[in-house]
């Protein structure tokens, strides 16, 4: 039976107005010469992040993350609330509900606050809170703990493949987020316990990832 719902954030519960692209380019030329181009601002903000900056000096370090927060509070501000937050406030009564996202704390709790969503999530945990990313287990079992839920009482919701991968190598269920037929065929190939378009669609595929 399940007991928690854990969501990523960006492009899950809703949209933070940043040009991640842009930003990659920029800081991939400014600090490391150039040399991740292959990267996807995935890779680059979630996945290594930390390795990469571990190869600059702590003044750089904290330039890049002043650099990055920046643009992320201002795509916080800029940015859209999705529609479904009746939806989390249902699902709040019946369920512990958790945030494990690969932004920074303040951009966090700023964006589900403007949303509305944060008096409804009971563990929240950012980059700030774990050094190890998505696709690792790691931050997920963090936000487990937290709740007090074990893996396999829990479902975790996103929209990119580390999402479900990192669900899975927790023993949790999985649910992707698809807005585009490519983001559902990407998600497709992950195999996830369930596909849906939005997150007000959450509600209709609980009982198919397992709830009774």
């Amino acid at each position: 039976m399940l007991k928690a719902i854990i969501f990523d954030m960006d492009d899950t519960l809703l949209k933070l107005n940043v040009d991640w692209k842009g930003l990659t380019e920029e800081i991939d030329v400014d600090y490391f010469n150039g040399k991740y181009p292959y990267l996807t601002p995935h890779k680059f903000f979630v996945a290594y992040f930390s390795r990469l900056l571990k190869q600059l000096t702590k003044r750089q370090q904290t330039d890049v993350r002043r650099r990055r927060l920046e643009v992320e509070r201002q795509g916080t501000v800029t940015g859209a609330c999705f529609p479904y937050t009746p939806v989390i406030a249902d699902l709040s009564k019946r369920y512990k509900l958790g945030v494990v996202s690969g932004n920074y704390a303040p951009t966090v709790d700023s964006a589900l606050s403007k949303c509305g969503l944060r008096k409804y999530m009971r563990a929240v945990i950012s980059i700030d809170d774990c050094p190890v990313a998505k696709p690792s287990p790691e931050p997920l079992y963090m936000a487990l703990r937290k709740l007090g839920i074990r893996p396999h009482e829990a479902v975790y919701v996103g929209d990119h493949p580390d999402d479900m991968r990192a669900g899975k190598a927790a023993g949790m269920k999985t649910i992707g987020v698809a807005a585009t037929d490519f983001a559902f065929r990407r998600l497709e190939n992950m195999k996830p316990d369930a596909i849906v378009k939005n997150i007000g669609q959450i509600p209709n595929v609980l009982k198919q990832v397992g709830d009774s």
